[in-house]
């Protein structure tokens, strides 16, 4: 059940809330349009069909989540080389930060209204990945968030917090490595 709740909540509602804003923001319903939003549809909820979920390396995700929201969002990922060779050798770790992205990415956009966003993960610790995504926005709710969203990233990560200055919000999260070499 937390399988499936964690993809309901990541692809899908992704998947659910880009399609939504399409529509919203469509001129008019052509049927290209239409399409391509079903078939985004149709891929996120073959997603609850697989048996399991194999991590994509982090910069293709990004893409995919990148080409999910199209133009109403616009993302920058930067990585160094560190984290993306710990993260090589680290495929729970990988996934974890996969899902902290996906969440912080998600959340931007539907909680703060970003129309940009950027993710930035490093290594500056030997035993944890560093995962920051920060947007223009303001939080609807200042502390952290609660529900499910705020559930995952406690599970997912060593630490992490969510800030807001009043110009930009920020998640912050360290993802513990499971091996290191």
């Amino acid at each position: 059940s937390k399988r499936v709740a964690t993809i309901l909540h990541g692809p899908v509602q992704t998947a659910l809330y880009a399609a939504a804003i399409r529509v919203a923001s469509a001129q008019k319903m052509t049927p290209a349009v239409a399409s391509g939003i079903v078939r985004e549809l149709e891929t996120a909820a073959q997603r609850l069909e697989s048996e399991s979920v194999t991590p994509l390396d982090l910069a293709d995700f990004v893409n995919e989540v990148s080409g999910v929201w199209g133009d109403s969002v616009s993302l920058t990922f930067t990585q160094d080389e560190k984290s993306r060779a710990a993260l090589q050798n680290n495929p729970t770790a990988l996934a974890c930060v996969t899902e902290v992205v996906r969440e912080g990415v998600n959340n931007a956009i539907k909680h703060s209204g970003a129309r940009k966003v950027e993710i930035d993960v490093s290594c500056s610790d030997p035993l944890l990945i560093d995962v920051t995504v920060k947007n223009r926005g303001a939080l609807e709710h200042r502390g952290s968030p609660r529900g499910f969203g705020g559930d995952v990233l406690t599970d997912l990560t060593h630490a992490w917090t969510l800030t807001d200055d009043g110009a930009t919000t920020t998640l912050w999260a360290a993802v513990a490595l499971d091996r290191i070499e």
